[in-house]
């Protein structure tokens, strides 16, 4: 799988390294806001960049976030702009089946509905309710 490089560096407060802490990379902005949010809502225990490995055709696709809430409960979050969202429709359906397999919620948040959800909830805790899909 190829991968585009990361445009920045984000040094994560919720990573899933043994300090809690780690600097990962983002390629886009919405990735970025998100990685804040996930590390500001006290929801969420841990969470992992590009960690998950979904079975797609011969290969694999790495949704973008593997969340861990406090309740236990799991969250696939894939950030997708609207752009890319027709043709990666066979790599977002693929990660929702796995999440209907394995227990886990799937998001998928975009500009449009990532912003609106942000200000409805002053940019406080992971939003649950864009796209679910689950």
């Amino acid at each position: 799988m190829l991968l585009s490089p990361p445009v920045g560096c984000y040094a994560a407060r919720k990573g899933s390294g043994p300090d809690r802490t780690r600097r990962i990379g983002y390629r886009s902005p919405l990735e970025l806001r998100l990685m804040r949010v996930l590390d500001a809502s006290p929801d969420v225990e841990v969470w992992e960049y590009e960690t998950l490995d979904v079975p797609y055709l011969h290969t694999v696709t790495k949704p973008d976030f593997l969340v861990q809430m406090v309740d236990g409960t799991g969250r696939v979050v894939e950030a997708k702009g609207r752009a890319w969202i027709d043709q990666s429709m066979g790599k977002i359906e693929a990660a929702r089946s796995w999440c209907d397999h394995h227990g886990a919620l799937y998001f998928l948040v975009t500009e449009g509905t990532w912003f609106a959800e942000l200000a409805v909830r002053g940019g406080e805790g992971l939003p649950l309710k864009v796209e679910n899909r689950s």
